[in-house]
């Protein structure tokens, strides 16, 4: 998760290669607003928060 400088967070969905340390993006979305972080982290991960 990034923070832009128009107030606006970048989520990025990643994987660990297997039997590696490098990672590779396999989601990103931009624009998300911060009450918007727990819905889209639920879309991407299929994991539900609670804040």
């Amino acid at each position: 998760m990034r923070l832009d400088p128009c107030d606006t967070y970048t989520v990025l969905a990643l994987t660990q290669q297997k039997s590696q340390l490098d990672y590779v993006v396999v989601a990103q979305q931009s624009g998300i607003y911060c009450d918007m972080l727990e819905a889209t982290f639920t879309d991407m991960a299929g994991l539900h928060t609670r804040l």
